[in-house]
């Protein structure tokens, strides 16, 4: 309980003294420390408001770390599967250019060995040993070609004039 003293004071110029009341010393402290737990309950809960909201702010930076931790772990093995795939193919690459140069020396030499056939020998061979003789001017069928570079035949050469070398036997 707190009590109130009185205390009396004179005031000049007035034959009226007035009685003043001063607050109690006790009374004051006590206000005082309302008033500062209720100031530390009010920071107690702002921080634990803070707190509250960084958590969960760390819930969502967690979990957005996350999911790009996974897109990039997910784009480096993608990355090294396809520069696996590069060195792939340029291994083949280069193994199909050596397949290539191969084949060239090929030709080329099969090349120079059709380059030294004796052609007067074939002929002789060929009109002596195998009875074959030149084609006269009514025995040779012409046959026009729509493209100048090749020509795939996918049927019989259509007959020509009946007196053709293909008609007799």
């Amino acid at each position: 309980m707190s009590t109130v003293r009185k205390y009396q004071r004179t005031f000049d110029g007035n034959a009226v003294r007035h009685l003043e009341t001063v607050p109690d010393i006790d009374s004051t402290r006590e206000e005082r420390r309302k008033e500062y737990e209720r100031r530390k309950r009010q920071e107690r809960k702002e921080r634990d408001r803070r707190l509250a909201r960084h958590k969960s702010f760390d819930r969502v930076s967690a979990i957005f770390f996350s999911i790009a931790l996974v897109m990039t772990v997910v784009m480096a093995v993608q990355y090294l599967q396809a520069q696996q795939k590069v060195r792939h193919l340029d291994r083949k690459i280069t193994s199909l250019e050596k397949e290539v140069i191969t084949i060239k020396n090929e030709n080329t030499a099969i090349a120079d060995s059709v380059k030294n056939v004796d052609l007067e020998y074939v002929k002789n061979y060929a009109m002596n040993k195998l009875g074959m003789v030149h084609p006269k001017d009514n025995q040779i069928i012409n046959y026009d070609k729509a493209k100048k570079d090749y020509v795939k035949q996918y049927a019989d050469i259509p007959q020509g004039e009946p007196d053709t070398i293909l008609n007799r036997k």
